[in-house]
């Protein structure tokens, strides 16, 4: 709460910021930090927020750690996009990861009431033809969509933000650009460069997060922040070496060259393969036009990438080290989180769409398909009282592993923790879980935290690649309950 020059008590609305000290968070935080009363969540504290913005260390992955995190809040502003590990081995991809967080914050924003959800998006190429070349949806931004309908079916208002590629000093996809076109006097543009792409300057882009928080104009479930400028990644390159005073010579390439464009980016561009691969996927969508408001007109500062290149090219120097070290010390903050992650795994697989089940019944049919798929070598045997379940290997007098289930009243998770076992080093970390996501559209298999027993060289070429092998099993093992619920839906139609 502050006061006005007449002692006028004004009451800043309560806004959390999941992802707080990623780029947009950072800058977000930054430009409004005296307009709301901020809360920020993230794994790491940055050093750059005022003293007025409360942090809240969270572990987006444990459903209770969000809900803990999100007491008293208002409004949720949802920054989030896996993109690159949080564990020494993860068995899954982004997509996943990408519907189990969703999925654990919209549980979290029932559970405290939280009245308005606004998500940064990406935007959707629509499916067809462009110059006789079949457009598709890239995986990167199929998982934007989904992630997007997760927040439309939670029964909370919600608003999407739909950006493409950010651009700011900070901002891996500018970043990226910015180094490709600094460090090569010759760049290969394969067809994916004539692709259609869209920009938003981060200053735009944070005023946009405002006035859906502030604005009543601005009510509009997707909101599209894009220039309206005709842009293609070729285009971006060009405007970017006038940017820096330099010329770089453009060999177009007749081919797509995917993979190879992948390894060059990211050799050339300075990041990391896993960053940069989805990006590229991405690039390789041809978005459709979007028509400009004239509302949207009048909150953009930057209506021309030219103009985003040279302002950011013009960054005084000490300003732009002060970034680099803001930027570095996050870095050093992550690095530092990995550590205490040393050696854990995190396994997410996808599994049939169920929506005639529950989570409990997918559970207890992987009790069932276990025990038969590995016969005879793998026993089941549940302590109902306990609610322990317990793997036994034939001639081992010890369990392998110990499951508790933990009792809850929602059909669409069910929880396992694990306890004990021969492979397991911890009782106390690890568990596995079964849920359905955004009304029961995508099922999700996981074990999160768990620190295998055998040495970390051993657990990957065995233990890990068993795992695999097994989840893959199983979701073909339960598609034929869904083969079988079509049947009867057509059935009854019929009838």
């Amino acid at each position: 709460m502050t006061t006005t020059d007449h002692e006028t008590p004004i009451i800043k609305k309560k806004l959390a910021l999941i992802g707080a000290s990623g780029f947009v968070g950072r800058h977000f935080i930054e430009k409004f930090h005296d307009k709301y009363s901020i809360i920020a969540i993230s794994r790491t504290k940055s050093d750059s927020w005022p003293d007025d913005v409360e942090w809240r260390q969270t572990d987006l992955f444990s459903a209770q750690s969000i809900k803990d995190s999100l007491k008293g809040v208002e409004v949720a502003v949802y920054l989030v996009h896996s993109m690159i590990p949080s564990t020494r081995l993860f068995q899954g991809n982004f997509a996943d990861t990408d519907l189990l967080l969703a999925d654990n914050f919209v549980r979290a924003c029932r559970h405290n009431s939280v009245q308005k959800i606004v998500y940064l998006g990406g935007p959707v190429p629509k499916k067809g033809l462009k110059k006789g070349l079949k457009t598709k949806i890239s995986k990167h931004l199929k998982s934007r969509a989904e992630v997007e309908r997760v927040f439309f079916n939670s029964g909370i208002e919600s608003q999407s933000i739909r950006a493409g590629m950010i651009i700011g000093r900070g901002g891996s996809s500018y970043e990226i650009l910015e180094n490709l076109v600094k460090r090569l006097p010759i760049m290969i543009l394969p067809k994916w460069t004539k692709n259609r792409t869209h920009c938003i300057h981060i200053h735009d882009l944070v005023e946009i997060i405002n006035r859906t928080l502030s604005d009543n104009r601005f009510n509009e479930p997707i909101i599209n922040a894009v220039t309206g400028e005709n842009l293609t990644y070729r285009r971006l390159i060009k405007l970017m070496s006038k940017a820096q005073g330099k010329k770089v010579i453009c060999v177009n390439l007749p081919i797509n060259s995917i993979e190879f464009s992948k390894r060059w980016v990211s050799f050339f561009g300075n990041s990391p393969y896993v960053l940069v691969s989805p990006l590229i996927d991405s690039l390789n969508c041809h978005l459709p036009k979007v028509e400009v408001t004239n509302l949207m007109k009048s909150v953009l500062k930057y209506r021309r990438f030219s103009k985003m290149a040279e302002s950011e090219f013009k960054i005084s120097v000490e300003k732009d080290k002060k970034k680099f070290y803001q930027r570095k010390q996050h870095s050093d903050d992550q690095k530092e989180y990995n550590k205490k992650m040393q050696n854990t795994v995190r396994s997410i697989q996808r599994l049939p769409s169920l929506p005639h089940k529950s989570s409990q019944w997918i559970s207890n049919q992987y009790l069932k398909f276990l025990p038969s798929y590995l016969k005879p070598f793998i026993k089941i045997k549940v302590n109902e009282k306990k609610q322990l379940v317990n793997f036994h290997m034939i001639f081992l007098p010890k369990p392998l592993l110990t499951l508790k289930l933990i009792k809850n009243e929602d059909p669409n998770r069910q929880k396992f923790f694990i306890v004990g076992g021969m492979l397991s080093k911890t009782s106390d970390t690890g568990w596995l879980e079964f849920r359905q996501v955004s009304n029961k559209k995508f099922t999700l298999a996981a074990i999160h935290e768990f620190y295998p027993t055998l040495p970390w060289f051993v657990y990957i070429y065995t233990q890990a690649i068993f795992h695999e092998k097994v989840m893959f099993a199983f979701a073909k093992y339960l598609s034929r309950f869904k083969k079988t619920s079509s049947a009867k839906k057509k059935t009854r139609k019929r009838n």
